[in-house]
């Protein structure tokens, strides 16, 4: 016989708002590390270097390696200046029902 798992609300009702907060912690640091990953491909695939990347943006090697090991987080303004140093730009899409406008 399989356990019963139920539901979602029954698996996290016990979750303490200080265990929340840390499961949300954990969380946007796994997405900025992602984010960070996605970049760093993106620079190697046009043939850059952390420096050459810090140069075009106005800051250092150092700060470039944290954005892309995910140890910052990386608000829109942040990915917009990184993307624009490689060659490319930040698009928003938004999507209501049919109607999809690029902002």
């Amino acid at each position: 016989m399989k356990p019963e798992l139920g539901t979602m609300a029954d698996l996290t009702a016990d979750i303490t708002p200080e265990k929340r907060a840390r499961i949300d912690e954990i969380k946007r640091g796994m997405v900025d590390a992602e984010r960070g990953h996605e970049l760093a491909a993106l620079r190697k695939a046009q043939g850059m270097t952390q420096v050459q990347v810090a140069e075009a943006m106005g800051v250092t090697q150092g700060r470039i390696s944290q954005i892309e090991r995910g140890g910052v987080r990386l608000d829109t303004s942040t990915m917009a200046a990184y993307l624009q140093a490689i060659g490319g730009e930040l698009t928003i899409l938004a999507t209501v029902g049919n109607l999809s406008v690029r902002l």
